[in-house]
């Protein structure tokens, strides 16, 4: 048994998020940008995301989605809003399914 912990951390070490496997052509310039700057700093904060299916959003999508350990957050029809780590993103885009990411950025609200 004791032969066994250092074989699975090994096996637990390798099936780790490789960060540099984005699908860039998915995501917009902005989020791109975060993310460059998260991975210069092997930050693990959370990012706000919007992202754009090709099919509208089931069960069984939602499921897909958190499993990519993404945490969604609001659904509608094909869009959703959604947090995540570098690595949850970067398996998102990697999701045949997913057709825009973009990184959602919260707008003070203007009252006349």
């Amino acid at each position: 048994m004791r032969g066994l912990i250092p074989i699975i951390f090994l096996v637990l070490f390798f099936m780790s998020c490789n960060h540099n496997q984005y699908k860039i052509e998915k995501m917009d310039h902005a989020l791109i940008q975060e993310i460059n700057s998260l991975d210069k700093d092997k930050s693990d904060k959370l990012i706000s995301i919007i992202g754009k299916t090709i099919l509208e959003i089931n069960d069984n999508i939602k499921e897909e989605i958190a499993s990519s350990g993404v945490v969604i957050e609001t659904v509608a029809g094909n869009i959703f809003t959604a947090s995540g780590d570098r690595c949850g993103i970067s398996k998102l885009s990697r999701q045949d399914f997913i057709e825009k990411l973009e990184l959602s950025v919260v707008r003070p609200l203007i009252i006349k």
